[in-house]
């Protein structure tokens, strides 16, 4: 639970950091492909809580919650992504960035919930996700400053 909250935290920066970014640079947004992400992340998070439902147990509410607020982070990376006038490495550093660490966290949770912790080599593969996200995350938010 400590994790869990701890990631939710982090996403909760990274989004407030996107919405920052958004105005700061006047990016505006595009509604069409921000009703399509969310479409489509609703989708993907609605299947993987399904996946996981039989697993949590007393963790279904947090676990529905993280999912909910991952899928907004990866939104929020997607709606700038479309909108961002600048060099192309600045969009696809933070989409990449963000889809490394949903795939990252599902992962961990199928490994976790579903698996028993059985899933061969499952850590390795969640944290390569996981840092390879990160390290994107950051550089895109260096491009930002240049």
């Amino acid at each position: 639970m400590i994790g869990l909250l701890a990631f939710l935290c982090a996403h909760l920066a990274y989004i407030a950091a996107f919405i920052h970014a958004q105005r700061a640079f006047a990016l505006g947004s595009n509604l069409v492909v921000d009703i399509i992400a969310a479409a489509v992340l609703a989708l993907i998070g609605g299947v993987m809580f399904s996946v996981l439902r039989p697993g949590l147990g007393k963790m279904r509410v947090p676990v529905l919650l993280y999912v909910l607020v991952i899928s907004v982070m990866v939104h929020r990376a997607i709606s700038i992504a479309f909108v961002y006038r600048g060099s192309l490495i600045v969009p696809l550093l933070m989409v990449f960035g963000a889809l490394l660490f949903y795939v990252s966290d599902a992962i961990l949770a199928l490994n976790r919930f579903r698996m028993d912790n059985a899933m061969p080599h499952g850590r390795a593969y969640n944290l390569s996700a996981y840092y390879a996200g990160q390290l994107l995350l950051a550089l895109s938010a260096v491009y930002f400053t240049l």
